[in-house]
């Protein structure tokens, strides 16, 4: 994609577009032990778990201390350029790494969402990745890089 279609990109959405390779790896778990295994390995430095009680905010790795013993539903968490998507899937959970700066040429752009946790005055900051196909550009991928505090209005 040149330049001036970036730009263009830029200009009527207000939003800035970039180059950035992106790597998804996605591996299947068929147990919470397994799910559990993986989260603790991967010790990301900000994130969030669904648990069957609770959604879980995730401020430093020592923080997965308060939730031993319990299911993991979903979560996603961030260390550096990598991230770990927990999904449930049909036989178990996926656990889906991403990794930018590596794997195929995508368009970026940065997105965030208000947290729906009441108390928790912070948004959720995402990449959006979208791939070409040789004709045209789709959503790809997106990735969880952690949470912005300040503004949360809508």
């Amino acid at each position: 994609m040149n330049e001036a279609v970036l730009k263009l990109l830029k200009s009527e959405t207000g939003t800035e577009v970039v180059r950035e390779n992106l790597k998804t790896e996605v591996t299947p778990a068929k147990d919470a032990n397994e799910v559990w295994r993986a989260v603790r390995e991967f010790a990301g430095e900000e994130g969030w778990l669904c648990l069957t009680d609770k959604v879980l905010k995730i401020d430093q790795p020592s923080d997965l201390d308060k939730s031993q013993g319990r299911v993991i539903l979903s979560g996603e968490l961030v260390k550096g350029a990598r991230s770990l998507h927990v999904r449930q899937a049909q036989e178990g959970w996926s656990l889906v790494y991403l990794s930018a700066g590596q794997g195929d040429e995508c368009l970026k752009f940065n997105e965030s969402f208000i947290s729906t946790e009441e108390g928790q005055a912070v948004r959720l900051t995402y990449e959006v990745y979208w791939k070409s196909d040789g004709s045209a550009y789709a959503p790809h991928a997106f990735r969880f890089t952690g949470f912005a505090k300040g503004d949360t209005q809508a």
